[in-house]
């Protein structure tokens, strides 16, 4: 049986018919070579485009709030089918015939926890069923359904998830993930323009990344790689470059850093019981001396309630971030000092400072300067 690849294509590949027909060129070229071609989708656009997720969720909270989880769920859950069924329709007008499904049609089983659902299982019998007809297969990428049959979405990189989950079920060759940078930059190429592009990196130093809030992969998609050792390669729809390749090898231990990471819209949350509190609260971020880092998202002021029913009087501050070292195993001791910025606790394969979120790019430039140039 010819071999199965999954392409996944972000919102900036799938925003309108030009972006759609740079994505028909990687589609048609693995057609022509005979593989059985899945795609996957998110909504198209980013925030302010009318399909994109942010918009669908600021109509939804335009009307008042607080919105439902479930309703908010099952509207976020549109943008990715439209991309969807439009993409088909796309295809099948390029000659490459084509059929869309939603997440709960193509099988993706989930748990019931509303905008950041785990993946349970993925039954992708008709999936299996179109490609057997030789149609290339769309599939809506952020969401499924739980036993109950109520759509859920996977939360921040669901798409990446929903591509690597579906891979791993069709026992695919590989997995393509496409947006509009020529694969894994050195750190955020959109940040620091100079960084090179990596032709390879391991899975272990790219989890690392995700998790200190590189945008690359969700830190649950490369761990859905790494359970199946999938091959996954990070391209660029709009070129012909090769991107990285995301391997699965042992990786040599290196002294000095590989990488940077970042992430912004933070909350730092202050919480009473400073002992205990890092226990207490292992799904946050721990910053230290009773600090804990929250994203700003759709869910932040409800989670920021549970909190505080849970844990007693919290404080909270908004515009804070993160700057992260990545080291291919153990880091040094002995993390340099910087300006407006603070070392906090961090895994031994990282250093991460605490800053406020306008002081990113400026440290970003003196790290990417002391180590890397």
């Amino acid at each position: 049986m010819p071999e199965t690849v999954v392409l996944k294509f972000g919102g900036t590949s799938v925003r309108d018919d030009s972006s759609m027909e740079a994505a028909v060129v990687h589609v048609r070229r693995s057609v022509e070579e005979g593989k059985r071609t899945v795609v996957v989708v998110s909504a198209m656009g980013r925030e302010g485009e009318p399909y994109a997720t942010d918009s669908l969720i600021n109509l939804m909270r335009s009307t008042g709030e607080p919105v439902s989880p479930r309703e908010l769920d099952l509207a976020m859950s549109t943008g990715e089918i439209l991309s969807a069924a439009f993409f088909a329709h796309f295809l099948t007008m390029n000659e490459i015939p084509a059929c869309a499904f939603t997440g709960q049609q193509a099988g993706f089983i989930t748990d019931d926890a509303a905008g950041a659902a785990e993946i349970l299982e993925v039954r992708p019998i008709k999936v299996q069923e179109a490609l057997d007809s030789g149609l290339v297969t769309v599939v809506a990428g952020f969401q499924g359904a739980d036993e109950a049959g109520t759509t859920r979405t996977l939360g921040r990189g669901g798409s990446d998830t929903s591509a690597v989950a579906l891979g791993a079920a069709l026992d695919a060759a590989e997995v393509e993930i496409y947006s509009d940078v020529d694969g894994v930059a050195l750190c955020d190429p959109r940040r620091i323009p100079e960084a090179p592009f990596l032709t390879e990196i391991g899975a272990n130093q790219l989890l690392a990344m995700a998790e200190e809030g590189s945008m690359i992969l969700h830190p649950r998609a490369v761990r859905a790689a790494q359970e199946k050792k999938m091959s996954i390669r990070i391209r660029n729809t709009f070129t012909q470059m090769p991107g990285t390749v995301i391997h699965h090898r042992p990786t040599t231990t290196n002294p000095n850093p590989i990488s940077l990471a970042h992430q912004g819209k933070q909350i730092l949350v202050h919480t009473v019981k400073e002992q205990n509190s890092a226990k207490e609260l292992p799904e946050l971020l721990d910053a230290g001396n009773g600090r804990f880092l929250l994203l700003d998202d759709v869910y932040a002021d409800i989670r920021l309630k549970q909190l505080g029913e849970k844990y007693g009087d919290i404080s909270e501050e908004r515009g804070w971030g993160t700057v992260s070292v990545i080291f291919a195993g153990k880091s040094e001791e002995n993390a340099p000092e910087l300006p407006d910025a603070e070392k906090v606790r961090s895994p031994s394969d990282r250093w991460r400072y605490l800053l406020r979120e306008e002081q990113i790019t400026s440290t970003l430039n003196t790290l990417f300067k002391l180590f890397f140039t």
